[in-house]
C-alpha cells in the first residue's frame, strides 16, 4: 500500500506544472477569443494576465498591441509592438505594423 501512496504522489507532483502551464495558455487563448469577438477590453485585460505569467511574451504583447489599436489608442500600440520586439527581434508582423 505505501508503494501504492508513493507512486501516486510522484504522479501528482509531476502533473501540477503542466496544470499551470495550461492555465497561462488559456490567458493567451482567452484574449485572443475576446480579440475574435470584438471585445477589446476583454481581450487587454486577458493580454496582459498572459503577459504577467510570461506566455509567450512577444506574441503576447504583439496582441494587446493590436488590441490596443482597435481602441484607437496609438501610444500603447507602439509601446506594446516595441516591447514585443525587444523578445523577439526578428517579429516581421511586428516591424510590418510599426512601418
Amino acid at each position: 500500500m505505501p508503494r501504492t501512496d508513493t507512486r501516486f504522489l510522484i504522479v501528482i507532483i509531476l502533473m501540477v506544472p503542466f496544470c499551470l502551464l495550461s492555465q497561462t495558455i488559456d490567458y493567451l487563448s482567452k484574449g485572443n477569443d475576446f480579440y475574435r469577438q470584438g471585445d477589446y477590453a476583454n481581450a487587454i485585460n486577458y493580454y496582459q494576465k498572459a503577459i504577467k505569467n510570461n506566455e509567450n511574451p512577444a506574441l503576447s504583447w504583439f496582441n494587446l498591441g493590436n488590441a490596443f489599436y482597435q481602441k484607437k489608442n496609438p501610444q500603447k500600440t507602439i509601446s506594446c509592438y516595441e516591447i514585443a520586439l525587444t523578445e523577439a527581434p526578428e517579429f516581421a508582423r511586428c516591424w510590418v505594423n510599426l512601418g
